[in-house]
């Protein structure tokens, strides 16, 4: 598992990110990893009161790389060598944190503040910002590594022909999260319930769709109902009455592939 997350402290109740987008490639014949995110991050403010004590506010995005040969892996950031990852065989393989090189990671909108674009790359799971823990964790010994087992979905295009765009990313979100309602995941990412509430079309997402090579991308607005909140506080939404978490949003894109529409998700929002 890897996770990429702006460097530097961003406190979660003076900053909000309104975007994140990632893609990851594991060269299994050159032994590369290539990896490319993107954040957006908006300030906030509580004022009077101070900002929390915390540097979660930036986000993070994690990755599962799935199983890795053994080997020496170049990690790779928006095409620039950050280091290299050393998967064993026979043991676990512990953490390795890698920075990228400055001007390449988090991008800041318009009457924002600029942050430090840097991005720091844990290659095993840990998350930045935390201090190191002295035990070592694979890919087996993590429960996050079951809730991002969960795959996004897709639908034959001939089941489509009467719908639009919207109707089927709403369709095909719905199955989405119907995966975290399996009994075999954690309580911190399952859910009991939840409520696709339309898709939104956005022209400011269009150079987004350009970037990530997919034909249609929209917002998802939807609420659930989570076993234990956790995973489904991140990100945004409000806290509602038994356990609800409201308004949520979520970028996705559709990919026509043969026969078949695909899903993919790019980030969450406001």
């Amino acid at each position: 598992m890897a996770s990429v997350s702006p460097k530097g402290c961003y406190s979660p109740t003076c900053t909000r990110p309104i975007m994140q987008s990632r893609t990851a490639v594991v060269d299994a014949q050159n032994y590369q990893i290539q990896i490319e995110t993107r954040f957006s991050l908006v300030e906030t403010s509580r004022f009077p009161l101070p900002c929390v004590e915390s540097c979660e506010g930036g986000g993070t995005i994690l990755f599962n790389l799935g199983p890795l040969v053994p080997n020496d892996y170049d990690v790779l950031f928006r095409g620039k060598k950050v280091g290299k990852l050393m998967v064993f065989s026979g043991r676990v393989t512990p953490r390795q944190c890698f920075e990228n090189t400055p001007g390449s990671g988090a991008q800041t909108i318009p009457n924002t503040s600029a942050l430090d674009p840097n991005v720091h790359v844990n290659a095993s799971g840990s998350v930045p910002g935390n201090p190191p823990e002295e035990t070592q964790t694979s890919l087996e010994d993590s429960p996050t590594d079951l809730c991002l087992q969960v795959k996004t979905t897709e639908i034959p295009v001939s089941k489509t022909l009467d719908q639009t765009n919207e109707e089927i990313a709403a369709q095909l979100y719905s199955q989405y999260l119907a995966g975290y309602q399996s009994a075999a995941l954690p309580d911190f990412c399952r859910l009991n319930a939840f409520d696709v509430k339309g898709v939104k079309v956005d022209p400011t997402l269009v150079p987004f769709k350009e970037e990530m090579g997919v034909d249609f991308m929209a917002w998802v607005r939807y609420s659930v109902q989570p076993v234990a909140y956790g995973l489904w506080m991140a990100g945004n939404g409000i806290s509602g009455e038994d356990g609800w978490v409201l308004d949520k949003w979520m970028i996705v894109g559709l990919t026509r592939a043969g026969e078949v529409i695909k899903l993919t998700i790019h980030g969450t929002g406001p």
